[in-house]
């Protein structure tokens, strides 16, 4: 019974038309960076050096099938390293770095990934969605993240995470939908919704924990269904709850800022040593700490990523002067997401 109740919801592959994975760099210490002035010296450096003394300057070593020094630095070259190409990337969730995007197979990216990611360099939001979902250790489906950049192959810890774009630019935008799966919704609401009024509910639900425990199952071995509830109200609610999630993942969620009352708080020199969570403070070093941090949100997961923990553990050694805002906004951006993840809950509990 569980299956066949399952198996009415709509693949999430045959809601939208174009999917894809996300970039592949082969190298992402050469290719992707925090500063975006680094960068730029990063490249002219690279490009200025001779084929082995940058193997050997930036500890490249071999060439693989996909990515070779010559053809990677050729690439570059024949845009002239300037700065119009580097791009905002998301490397993982809520980790905004640095790229410089080329577009060509097997040239400063291995693989761009540029037949999906070409919509991304234009407004644009996606959801980004994993496939076959918990891994040995995983206690529950969290292959759902968003974004209006383009974003890395690994942004979920087992890597191969779908970018689902909104819309398409070809000779003009057009929306992503399907339109096998937009006659469903048209007939199904008899309303027209506007995209991103069906996004959000379809974010909403892939963020109900009631939805993950019930179909784990299921979630183990494919891209996930979506169940359409039969009621118009249920519908539109959700769809705001989702809505305000992504405005959340996104950080563009002003309310949100407006209310932020966490601060790293101490004296000492903000560079990152050893994490430790304890009563509500999350210790990024002996004498500097985050407040107030529950530990409902340190331990929050997207993607097979502890968000908080491998977001600073990635800057282990590293200042995060510039970046003490925005981590802020990270932890009240997750306890608002556990808050609304509740109102899901409520929500669909009695149908889903």
């Amino acid at each position: 019974f569980l299956k066949s109740k399952y198996e009415t919801g709509f693949k999430i592959q045959d809601v939208f038309i174009n999917q894809g994975v996300g970039v592949a760099t082969s190298r992402d210490d050469l290719s992707i960076s925090f500063d975006k002035k680094n960068l730029v010296e990063r490249i002219k450096k690279f490009t200025s050096l001779t084929e082995e003394d940058a193997r050997i300057h930036f500890n490249l070593g071999p060439d693989s099938r996909d990515w070779k020094i010559k053809l990677a630095q050729e690439d570059i070259r024949k845009i002239n390293a300037g700065e119009t190409n580097i791009i905002s990337y998301l490397y993982r969730p809520f980790d905004f770095r640095y790229t410089y995007y080329t577009g060509i197979t097997k040239g400063f990216h291995s693989m761009p990934r540029t037949e999906i990611m070409r919509h991304m360099l234009k407004p644009n939001i996606a959801l980004f969605i994993g496939r076959q979902g918990l891994a040995l250790g995983d206690e529950e489906w969290t292959l759902i993240f968003c974004g209006d950049k383009i974003e890395d192959y690994n942004l979920f810890r087992r890597g191969n995470n779908a970018c689902f774009p909104l819309f398409l630019y070809n000779e003009m935008k057009v929306e992503n939908y399907s339109n096998k799966f937009r006659e469903f919704i048209n007939d199904l609401y008899k309303n027209k919704y506007s995209l991103e009024k069906i996004l959000g509910y379809i974010y909403a639900i892939l963020h109900c924990t009631i939805y993950r425990k019930k179909y784990a199952e299921f979630l183990k071995m494919d891209f996930p269904r979506i169940p359409f509830t039969p009621d118009k109200k249920i519908f539109e609610e959700l769809s705001d709850i989702g809505n305000k999630l992504i405005e959340a993942h996104l950080l563009k969620n002003d309310d949100l800022k407006d209310r932020a009352k966490i601060d790293l708080k101490g004296n000492g020199d903000e560079i990152v040593d050893k994490l430790v969570w304890t009563s509500g403070k999350l210790f990024i070093n002996k004498t500097q700490w985050f407040e107030p941090v529950s530990k409902e949100v340190y331990e929050f997961y997207i993607g097979g990523y502890q968000v908080l923990d491998k977001f600073l553990k990635d800057r282990k050694g590293r200042s995060i002067s510039n970046e003490i805002y925005h981590i802020c906004f990270i932890i009240q951006s997750l306890q608002f997401t556990l808050h609304q993840m509740e109102i899901v809950d409520k929500k669909t509990a009695s149908w889903i």
